[in-house]
């Protein structure tokens, strides 16, 4: 695709011709990478394509995915309440599931260039069980309340609002607050803003969260096969250009897991032998396949790695020097939902 293409497909403008011909420049190189990708595409098991972050470098892309704080499981919410004990064995599950399919998934979300995909997994979570909840239906809630409105004096995993959350502090929100409202209230801007959530007003509420064992396969798989959709936190600084198939654990950052990203996990599936997770993510739905990325799925939670260079994750101080993060991408790490689900 030119580069004219691609900013007319993605409306892309640019301050002056010299920041328009860097970004060319950025471009080009991209999709250079991008074609060398594709023509082993075999070899990876996946494809690469161009999106709204082929004009981006590296160290921009992973700037907007939303975590800003070193990885630790020190988060001690208190909304959170007793994870259940799951007997099933993992073989004695469906062999697939999408929630999808069932509902309670609601349409792909954009965060833009702010750094809240913290809101969005919670957001989208709160939507799929309100929607699962008796006599619940799929209310589409607005992210743009926790960006401003839960605030994160903890420093957990950012700041708050577009310089990064946690799940469990948005949960936390949503409990002490009565819930959230309708994105129709209160639209999503894709920066920080003054809260403006009105008492009385929200449409889904919640009582507490489940933060599921860390690093547990059988824990998230009798879950989000029984209980529904997962907000988890991933390593997601390789997926800038995934465009389909099953992203492998090894095309994840294997020596240093980085955990960056929060996004919905929604089922999972085999395809030709390989098992898979399906993800949903906030990037709109040009990305991936549409909106959504299936990654390597392993028993036992393997592969394991280290985060050894804590600067981004889902945390609170006191930050250790490294911690050991499993499944692909890290995708085992920091997953939790809401309980006591309720649509007002």
């Amino acid at each position: 695709m030119p580069f004219e293409q691609f900013t007319a497909k993605f409306a892309k403008t640019y301050s002056n011709a010299t920041v328009g011909a860097y970004r060319a420049g950025v471009y080009a190189d991209n999709l250079a990478k991008i074609q060398a990708h594709n023509a082993e595409v075999k070899a990876h098991g996946y494809y690469q394509a161009v999106n709204q972050f082929a004009d981006l470098t590296a160290a921009e892309f992973k700037a907007i995915l939303g975590y800003n704080n070193p990885v630790a499981r020190t988060f001690s919410g208190f909304k959170q309440v007793e994870t259940p004990i799951f007997h099933t064995k993992v073989h004695d599950l469906p062999p697939s599931i999408d929630w999808r399919d069932k509902g309670a998934v609601s349409p792909v979300k954009n965060q833009q260039q702010c750094g809240s995909c913290w809101a969005f997994a919670t957001t989208e979570t709160l939507e799929s069980h309100g929607a699962l909840s008796d006599g619940g239906s799929l209310k589409i809630l607005a992210p743009q309340q926790l960006v401003d409105c839960a605030t994160n004096p903890k420093k957990c995993g950012g700041t708050g609002g577009c310089e990064g959350s946690v799940a469990e502090v948005a949960y936390d929100y949503i409990v002490s607050n009565g819930g959230m409202t309708l994105e129709s209230n209160y639209p999503y801007k894709g920066r920080d803003m003054t809260c403006t959530f009105k008492a009385g007003s929200a449409a889904v509420s919640c009582t507490g969260y489940v933060k599921l064992p860390e690093n547990n396969y059988t824990a998230l798989m009798n879950a989000i096969a029984t209980i529904g959709p997962i907000a988890i936190s991933v390593e997601a600084d390789t997926w800038s250009f995934y465009g389909g198939g099953i992203f492998a654990a090894n095309k994840c950052n294997l020596k240093n897991t980085d955990i960056d990203h929060a996004v919905q996990l929604v089922g999972y599936g085999t395809e030709a032998g390989k098992d898979y997770w399906i993800v949903r993510n906030s990037w709109g739905a040009s990305w991936g396949e549409k909106g959504f990325i299936r990654i390597e799925r392993s028993g036992d939670g393997m592969p394991c790695n280290h985060d050894t260079t804590p600067g981004d994750g889902s945390a609170c101080p006191p930050f250790p020097s490294e911690v050991t993060v499993c499944g692909a991408c890290g995708i085992l790490y920091d997953t939790c939902y809401p309980v006591g689900v309720k649509v007002l």
